[in-house]
């Protein structure tokens, strides 16, 4: 009885010897475990004795688990398999690698109010807002500008609006490559001072993004618009337009930013009838989730409204909140 317990022990020891998972390093040491994960070229190693051990993959010569693991090729293909002895490291990107955050909005809300009473009389406000959603194969983005202000000359009781306007805009990227995407948007806008009821924008095209990263975005685009122009005394007027533009922006150090939008709309009919609309914005990141911004805006319409300029340029000051 002695002797078959005795057996039946050492079985059971041997066979976790076998099926164990083991790294054999350079040195010509093996050591004993679950190999857990490969990131960034370190093998993590849960063993008995020593502990988790974080391991150089240039240190190791082979390295076999004994049960599946997910892995991740130098080609960037996927597989579910048992690494073996003579499984060759150099096609392994990862081991195991952590699962990817899950596909979230992120964006940012900003204002400015000021509000006099007294000799001087006013009210004024503005609002920006940008939201993103990013995922491997799409991005959303959405975005909206507005301000008002209202004047109230000294001894009267009358209010005169002074600035009133609306800009919101909403695309879609869907990327064809990992640079190349396709994308759809509408815009509509507003101004009662430009005597522009509405004016609405909707195409599509191609876009290429040169650079994406956390510090700096920069991409360029080309397609094809259809503008409805609806003015307080010339009626409606519709076009088909070509559409150029970009979008860059770039953390130049811990506090401040920099963000650039151009969009380009010449009419398919007549170069010089074209609608071109920019953004300028700087910030100033108070901590994590607070900052401070200067932002302008600027518009030019070659066909106004009769009576009105082309040129509009606005001008924001205000604090917001990133999320």
């Amino acid at each position: 009885m002695r002797f078959c317990r005795f057996l039946q022990v050492s079985i059971l020891i041997l066979s976790a010897a076998v099926f164990a998972g083991q790294v054999e390093l350079v040195n010509g040491d093996r050591l004993t475990g679950t190999v857990t994960q490969m990131v960034d070229g370190v093998v993590t190693m849960e063993t008995e004795l020593a502990g988790t051990l974080a391991i150089a993959v240039e240190n190791i010569r082979t390295i076999t688990t004994d049960e599946p693991v997910e892995l991740v090729l130098a080609d960037g293909s996927a597989m579910t398999e048992t690494v073996t002895a003579g499984t060759s490291l150099s096609r392994i990107a990862a081991i195991n690698p952590p699962k990817p955050p899950l596909p979230r909005w992120k964006g940012d809300i900003s204002g400015g109010l000021v509000y006099t009473r007294g000799n001087t009389w006013n009210e004024s406000y503005n609002l920006s807002a940008n939201a993103q959603k990013r995922t491997e194969k799409s991005r959303t983005t959405l975005k909206g500008d507005t301000a008002k202000k209202k004047e109230r000359n000294s001894g009267s009781s009358d209010e005169v609006t002074t600035e009133d306007w609306l800009k919101t805009s909403a695309k879609y990227d869907c990327f064809v490559s990992k640079k190349m995407y396709l994308f759809g948007e509408g815009r509509y806008e507003t101004d009662d001072q430009a005597r522009l009821d509405s004016r609405i924008i909707y195409g599509g095209g191609s876009g290429y993004q040169w650079v994406e990263s956390e510090t700096l975005n920069f991409a360029t685009e080309a397609g094809l618009s259809c503008i409805h122009e609806n003015y307080e005394q010339n009626g409606t007027d519709k076009k088909l337009s070509a559409r150029a533009g970009y979008h860059f922006d770039v953390l130049l150090n811990k506090t401040f930013s920099f963000i650039h939008d151009l969009a380009y709309f010449p009419s398919t009919e007549a170069v010089s009838d074209y609608y071109l609309s920019s953004s300028a914005e700087l910030r100033a990141r108070l901590n994590a989730n607070w900052f401070v911004n200067a932002k302008v805006l600027f518009d030019y319409d070659a066909t106004p409204a009769t009576g009105e300029g082309s040129t509009d340029v606005k001008y924001l000051l205000g604090a917001g909140v990133s999320f």
